[in-house]
């Protein structure tokens, strides 16, 4: 088993209400906070597999729990 992760780049990064990512080809969308918390909340309750988002010492971390050789994190 892999294990992948990225770090953002912004200290307490913050969104708009209204803006979305995908992960791994699932759309998450932010519809209710505009901080770091909100942002982490929306990615987990989105329920990707094998994804979760945590704060990082105030910066957004994705981790992933790859079971497939050469599968990669993708966020758009």
């Amino acid at each position: 088993m892999w294990q992948i992760w990225c770090i953002g780049l912004s200290i307490i990064p913050t969104i708009t209400i209204g803006d979305s990512v995908r992960i791994n080809g699932i759309a998450v969308h932010f519809t209710s906070g505009t901080d770091l918390v909100s942002v982490i909340n929306a990615i987990n309750s989105a329920n990707i597999s094998g994804i979760t988002a945590s704060n990082y010492s105030g910066y957004l971390r994705i981790d992933s729990l790859s079971v497939v050789a050469l599968n990669k994190l993708d966020v758009l």
